[in-house]
């Protein structure tokens, strides 16, 4: 888990759109969404898949301004969202 005030910097340089904050989000969560999305979906692939397009839709339309730490409470609710749950 990341403290939370690099998690309330790495928010503000997201909601700027900052490329090199959203590269640190993935590398901060990715593997434990793809965990996540594994023991959801019971397939490897599909986890993978869903992870990559939770992440694009991050960038695409996320208002990072309004999440509040921690982080991965509100990135697991989005990936469960993303597998059905």
């Amino acid at each position: 888990m990341t403290p939370l005030h690099e998690e309330q910097a790495l928010l503000k340089a997201l909601a700027k759109r900052d490329i090199k904050a959203f590269v640190q989000l993935y590398k901060d969560y990715g593997e434990d969404l793809l965990i996540l999305g594994y023991s959801l979906l019971g397939d490897a692939r599909e986890a993978e898949e869903t992870v990559e397009n939770l992440f694009e839709r991050l960038w695409e339309e996320a208002d990072f301004e309004s999440i509040e730490p921690p982080l991965y409470r509100y990135l697991a609710a989005e990936m469960r969202k993303a597998c059905g749950e």
